[in-house]
């Protein structure tokens, strides 16, 4: 319920007379939106890291009685390696997002303030960390997903000329730097869902198979949680779904930057990142009650 609290302040300031006919109002828009966008992406990759974790149990599962005690022993090894370093992977996509969030709330802060150069000097050193991060992140693979294969092309915003002579110099700085980081969020989502349409199609076929069908078919009684694992095979692609959403949003809020950027970010923009945002939330509050 609190995060959705954002989404609703976000979808009010679209429609408000006159709430983004001001600059000013336009980077506090924006940082909200900001702020919304990384709350809800961040359940969507907790959901990502629990899904890649039961397709890969449900194979080894289904393979268990192919291999010998210790091929059991070096396969289950190799994937619990592999897990930590996926989840490693995806708390970093998150740290990503938290610092563009900062960076966005910083230039808000900039926008109406009668002292800017200070916080300048912050907005470039959470640049620094946010360039370090997504550069390993580019580097990445998730599965066999190459993150960089899904990067989009990314052109420099014309930079609206503002009265705040260090908002200025730092957006023309490093505008074009920042658009790219927000593809790179785009990206990483792109990754993890392609990762999840091939895996937990497997995991699907196999849950169908081991847990639906032969249960239903064979002569025992069916097992207590037969009807609750039939549930979670028809709506097994949910963090597919979500993962696919999470990236429909970041592109929504890349375009809304440069629209930011060149002075142009207008109810209808702002209303329309409002409704990728709300979906991407309403997602995450389903999450939440479910896990209650």
């Amino acid at each position: 319920m609190r995060i959705a609290l954002y989404a609703a302040g976000l979808a009010a300031c679209a429609v408000l007379s006159g709430c983004v006919s001001a600059r000013v109002s336009q980077f506090s828009g924006f940082a909200q939106a900001g702020v919304a966008y990384v709350k809800a992406s961040q359940t969507v990759l907790d959901e990502a890291g629990t899904a890649a974790v039961r397709n890969d149990s449900s194979v080894l599962r289904a393979t268990r009685t192919a291999f010998s005690s210790d091929e059991r022993r070096d396969r289950l090894a190799r994937s619990n390696e592999l897990l930590r370093q996926r989840l490693v992977l995806l708390k970093d996509v998150g740290r990503h997002g938290r610092l563009l969030q900062g960076y966005f709330e910083t230039l808000a802060a900039m926008a109406d303030s009668k002292n800017p150069e200070p916080l300048a000097k912050s907005a470039s050193g959470v640049y620094d960390s946010i360039s370090k991060l997504g550069t390993a992140l580019r580097g990445s693979s998730i599965g066999t997903a190459s993150v960089s294969s899904f990067m989009p092309d990314v052109a420099a915003p014309v930079v609206a000329a503002l009265k705040v002579r260090a908002l200025d110099a730092e957006l023309r700085a490093r505008s074009k730097a920042i658009a790219e980081e927000l593809g790179l969020q785009e990206a990483v989502f792109k990754a993890i869902a392609s990762d999840l349409r091939t895996d937990t199609k497997a995991r699907i076929n196999l849950e169908e198979t081991q847990d639906v069908i032969a249960p239903y078919i064979g002569p025992r009684e069916l097992p207590s949680d037969w009807a609750s694992h039939r549930e979670q095979v028809l709506f097994g692609s949910g963090a597919l779904d979500r993962a696919e959403a999470a990236s429909g949003a970041a592109k929504k809020l890349r375009e809304c930057f440069n629209s930011l950027v060149q002075n142009r970010l207008d109810r209808a923009s702002l209303s329309s990142l409002a409704v990728e945002i709300n979906a991407l939330l309403s997602l995450a509050d389903h999450l939440q009650k479910a896990a209650l």
